[in-house]
């Protein structure tokens, strides 16, 4: 009688063996959610009442070369065009980890017209870095971005190699 599994005695076993189990997979899904959450972004807008002025003109900065630049030298840029309207923070500015420890030292980035015209491949580093649209421009919180090439049919590179040629929407 004593080791018939249909016994209640067996089954209440059973029962808390699988709470227990469940205890130890939630404390380590929890623990697992600690470590693999991104940390806070601790950055602020100094906006609505924590603003000290009413209006203020931004200019755009045009896109710049960012190839084979260092991590250093890229968050300088950063830093350099978020302080260059310092009213807008609430407190100082640390790049984001998660995004601006991603750079990795010496490596090229992807150009405008690699990007929007050529593709992958050796060309893909052409024009300005892409990337440098938003890190030159913090305050930017809308940009329209293209999911696909310019025809080369319709634009042949001869048309696309004039330096006023658009590839992207740029904000206003």
């Amino acid at each position: 009688m004593r080791n018939d599994p249909n016994s209640p005695r067996a089954s209440l076993a059973c029962a808390r063996l699988l709470i227990l189990a469940l205890l130890v997979l939630i404390l380590v899904l929890s623990g697992a959610w600690c470590l693999l959450r991104p940390p806070a972004n601790h950055n602020a807008l100094a906006i609505g009442e924590a603003a000290s002025i009413d209006r203020l003109d931004i200019p755009l900065q045009p896109p710049l070369e960012l190839d084979f630049k260092t991590r250093a030298e890229v968050l300088q840029l950063r830093e350099q065009a978020v302080y260059s309207h310092s009213e807008l923070l609430v407190r100082g500015y640390k790049p984001y980890a998660p995004i601006f420890g991603r750079i990795v030292d010496g490596l090229p980035w992807w150009g405008v017209k690699g990007q929007f015209y050529y593709g992958s491949g050796e060309r893909s580093i052409e024009g300005p870095s892409e990337e440098s649209r938003f890190i030159l421009n913090p305050y930017l919180l809308v940009a329209a971005e293209f999911y696909t090439y310019w025809d080369h049919d319709r634009y042949p590179e001869s048309e696309v190699s004039d330096t006023g040629f658009i590839f992207y929407c740029a904000p206003n």
